[in-house]
């Protein structure tokens, strides 16, 4: 538990920094989830 909560954390201050470098990757993977399910 202590473990994913520093997991977490880490997530967090990551995020802080760099909030349009996940904002892309996000965009991304939700497009990418998009053309997946477009395709089937």
């Amino acid at each position: 538990m202590i473990f994913i909560g520093i997991m977490a954390f880490l997530i967090m201050i990551l995020k802080a920094l760099s909030p349009d470098e996940f904002e892309k990757r996000f965009q991304e993977k939700l497009n990418s989830k998009k053309t997946i399910d477009n395709k089937y």
